[in-house]
């Protein structure tokens, strides 16, 4: 026997059918390393690129992990490289199905090359992965499989002590990839580009509104003559802090530190909405709170006075910007004082904040169901799979 056959054999030997298959398919699956499906290449490090040499126009893309963008490759985004930079490694020459994942910064994008319309070339970081018989492994459900958490899960696994820096080739290579006949991988590429295609159709959609709510926010900056001191419209003060190990995952309340909920807790500190701003640490971030919530001293709370709206007053605050308040000696923070004196806009146009409450409310509609999908994905990955 082989090595590569004694590799397969240790591999099959604990496999499992997938939870979930499509009812036409009852063949056996089974599982081969990467290095035997694929070839995996990069820029090495002696041709790396120095910054003179990424250019803002020419013939030939250059590809960084930058241009990921929803498992593609957004070439308005690429810089462009010189013939001879191109000509000097044919393994990182790009075309159609070839599967780029990053291996330094952000670890483990994955994207597909799509509709390639120039020559192309990788930048450093980036692994080209191209399929070795297109008559075994369909490119579309070799990138669902490699975009999907197992390779991360399965690189932490190997590394020593558990923390990944760089996905390393030598790991990879060892990759298990489950696999089926084609139809089959075909079949379930198709399934999940639907999901795929929901979930980028959401985004785009978030992604309008939210540009939509910038521009009306910028219009109320710009057009208003009228400022005043938030200090005298609303008092501002530091909840207590309550440790992280006192935290409960399964408490009723969420805690909201400087940049969003950071767990759940058995009491809440506030019984209403609260306008919060994160003030040390990660500055600058707005939020309105749940009702019933625990609030952390990492933010600092903005109550307005009298009957002032508290809707109205947070849309007024996303007009200005906290995030020149802050004191960067030591640990960042924004002091109570600071935040007092700032100065906002006071408009009085109703109609526009009943817009942006409307638009709010979709955003946060189109985000749950963006959380619905993506997790519906996450359920079909890990049950069509394996």
């Amino acid at each position: 026997m082989t090595e590569k056959e004694q590799n397969n054999e240790t591999l099959n030997k604990d496999f499992k059918e997938p939870k979930i298959r499509f009812r036409e398919f009852k063949n056996s699956w089974k599982y081969e390393n990467l290095e035997s499906l694929v070839s995996i290449h990069a820029r090495i490090g002696r041709q790396g690129l120095k910054q003179n040499e990424q250019l803002d126009f020419g013939d030939i893309y250059l590809i960084t992990g930058t241009d990921f963008k929803d498992g593609l490759i957004n070439f308005k985004t690429s810089k462009y490289v010189s013939e001879f930079r191109y000509n000097q490694d044919k393994n990182i020459q790009l075309k159609n199905d070839d599967i780029l994942i990053t291996k330094d910064g952000t670890l483990g994008k994955v994207a597909i090359i799509r509709d390639l319309s120039k020559k192309a070339t990788l930048n450093s970081g980036i692994y080209r992965i191209r399929i070795k018989d297109l008559d075994k492994v369909c490119p579309n459900y070799l990138y669902q499989y490699l975009a999907a958490p197992f390779l991360l899960d399965f690189a932490g696994k190997t590394s020593i002590g558990g923390t990944i820096k760089h996905l390393n080739q030598s790991q990879i290579i060892k990759f298990p990839i489950p696999l089926t006949i084609l139809a089959e991988q075909q079949k379930i590429c198709d399934f999940l580009a639907k999901l795929d295609f929901k979930l980028s159709f959401v985004n785009n959609k978030i992604s309008i509104l939210k540009k939509y709510k910038e521009g009306i926010l910028l219009r109320i900056k710009r057009k208003n003559n009228y400022y005043i001191k938030l200090g005298q419209i609303c008092d501002t003060y530091q909840p207590k802090t309550i440790p992280r190990k006192s935290f409960n995952k399964n408490g009723q309340f969420p805690v909201y530190g400087a940049n969003g909920i950071i767990g759940w807790y058995d009491e809440y500190n506030h019984e209403y909405e609260q306008i919060i701003v994160g003030c040390r640490g990660n500055c600058g971030s707005i939020q309105l709170t749940r009702k019933k919530s625990r609030i952390n001293g990492n933010a600092m709370v903005i109550k307005p006075k009298h009957e002032l709206n508290i809707n109205y007053l947070y849309y007024l605050l996303q007009c200005v910007r906290f995030d020149k308040l802050v004191e960067k000696s030591g640990v960042p923070q924004i002091t109570c004082n600071k935040i007092k004196e700032l100065k906002i806009p006071l408009v009085s146009n109703q109609e526009i904040f009943e817009l942006l409450i409307r638009l709010d409310s979709k955003i946060d509609a189109l985000s749950n169901k963006l959380s619905k999908i993506s997790h519906l994905k996450k359920f079909f990955l890990k049950n069509l799979f394996i």
